[in-house]
């Protein structure tokens, strides 16, 4: 769907599909930590960087390192972070953004439903419902979302020091497939 391995070995290719796990739970905690929208404004040391963001210092280098090996941000002869071409669609700002995107997939509710797909290809059930305690439905009850959520990129406003906002968890069904979104309450 989204993978190009033209002109990889074939070993290659299956190792960094077996891999593209670690990038997009990576992926999610840079948006959900706004590393791209901190680094907007021009580079920063890993220092100023894990201050901002609220993190371990050397747990945060280890998840940039990562990121960095798939060509999301960089790092200069200076030791500061910076944002890549890549990194700006992590923005919340960009017109482009698909920051709500990772949210959305790469987010701990839709890894937990899809550690399930097992018993789904055995059961017909879905994976969202058989970990979520539900496994004999086709969906998930849909929370009600007030009119002030968003789950759309560039709408959240923030200030820093960031106060994390309450999720809510939904779902649909789409065709025999069940899945998952976090709307953020504005």
């Amino acid at each position: 769907m989204y993978f190009d391995f033209r002109d990889k070995p074939e070993r290659l290719c299956v190792k960094e599909m077996v891999h593209g796990y670690n990038i997009s739970c990576c992926l999610f905690v840079a948006v959900e930590l706004e590393l791209a929208d901190l680094l907007a404004e021009g580079p920063l040391s890993l220092l100023d960087l894990a201050q901002l963001s609220g993190t371990d210092p050397d747990a945060l280098k280890r998840i940039l390192r990562l990121l960095m090996s798939a060509g999301i941000f960089a790092v200069d002869e200076q030791d500061k972070y910076a944002l890549t071409p890549r990194a700006e669609y992590l923005r919340r700002d960009d017109p482009e953004s698909i920051a709500s995107e990772v949210e959305l997939f790469a987010g701990a509710e839709t890894y937990l439903a899809w550690s399930e797909l097992l018993h789904s290809a055995r059961t017909g059930q879905t994976g969202f419902g058989q970990f979520f305690g539900n496994p004999s439905s086709s969906t998930w009850p849909i929370t009600p979302i007030p009119p002030s959520a968003s789950i759309s990129a560039g709408t959240r406003s923030r200030s820093a020091p960031v106060s994390r906002p309450r999720k809510r968890l939904i779902s649909r069904t789409i065709g025999t497939s069940s899945m998952s979104a976090v709307a953020t309450a504005s």
